[in-house]
C-alpha cells in the first residue's frame, strides 16, 4: 500500500505529474503513456500515482486545464489591441484559438479522434460540463469586453455572444467524426466557418450604425 504523504508533499508530487504529464503526453498521445513511465519521472511508486489521479486520461484533462490558462492569458495579451468592427475582433478570436488547436502538440492530440474520444468517455460528465461552462463564460466576457473596450457599434444579443463562444468548441466536435466527415475537409470547412461567421456579424454591425447624413448642394 502506498504511503501516506504530508500536504507539502503532495503539492510537490502533484505539480511535478503535471509537468511530466505535459512532455509524456507530447511525446506519446494518451493511449500509449503509460502511469509506470510517468511514476518513473516523478520518483514515485506506480501505485502512488492513483493517490492523485484516477487515471492517466484524469492527468491528462488536469494537464489540459493548467494549460489552458497559459492560452488564455496569451489570447487576452493577443486580443490587447484596437478593432474597427466587431467582425474583425471575432475574426482574430477565433482563428487564435484554432491555431493553437492545430499547432500545440498537447491540443493536437484532441485533433485526434482514436485519441479524443476515449479520452472523453473517461473523464466524468460533470467535469467536461463545468469545464464547458467555464470556457463559455470566458469568451462570452471576451467578447463583451472586446466590443465595448472598441466602442464598436454591433447588434449582438447575449444569444449572440453565447453562440459565436461556443463556435469553436462547434467546429471542434465536428472533427471528431472521420466517418461521417473527410477530415481533408475540415480545414477549410473552419476558414468558410470563420469568414461566415464574421461576415455575418459585420451585416448586424451596418445594422445598428447610425445612418449616414446627406451633404445639401448648394
Amino acid at each position: 500500500m502506498p504511503r501516506p504523504f504530508s500536504e507539502g508533499e503532495r503539492e510537490r508530487i502533484s505539480g511535478a505529474l503535471l509537468e511530466a504529464g505535459r512532455t509524456h503526453f507530447a511525446r506519446h498521445g494518451v493511449r500509449k503513456a503509460n502511469v509506470e513511465g510517468l511514476t518513473r519521472e516523478v520518483g514515485i511508486a506506480k501505485g502512488s500515482f492513483y493517490l492523485f489521479f484516477a487515471s492517466k486520461e484524469a492527468l491528462f484533462f488536469a494537464v489540459l486545464l493548467d494549460l489552458e490558462q497559459e492560452l488564455r492569458a496569451r489570447l487576452i495579451e493577443r486580443m490587447q489591441r484596437s478593432f474597427g468592427s466587431a467582425a474583425e475582433l471575432v475574426e482574430v478570436l477565433l482563428r487564435t484559438q484554432f491555431e493553437s488547436l492545430e499547432t500545440h502538440p498537447l491540443l493536437a492530440i484532441l485533433n485526434n479522434p482514436d485519441e479524443a474520444m476515449p479520452l472523453l468517455r473517461a473523464i466524468p460528465p460533470e467535469r467536461l460540463r463545468d469545464a464547458r461552462d467555464d470556457d463559455q463564460r470566458f469568451f462570452a466576457e471576451l467578447i463583451t469586453d472586446g466590443v465595448a473596450a472598441n466602442g464598436i457599434a454591433c447588434q449582438l444579443t447575449p444569444r449572440d455572444i453565447d453562440m459565436l463562444a461556443a463556435l469553436p468548441r462547434a467546429l471542434y466536435v465536428m472533427g471528431l467524426h472521420p466517418v461521417l466527415l473527410d477530415q481533408a475537409l475540415v480545414p477549410e470547412l473552419r476558414e468558410l466557418f470563420v469568414t461566415s461567421v464574421a461576415t455575418a456579424v459585420a451585416a448586424r454591425g451596418a445594422a445598428s450604425a447610425p445612418p449616414s447624413r446627406k451633404r445639401r448642394s448648394g
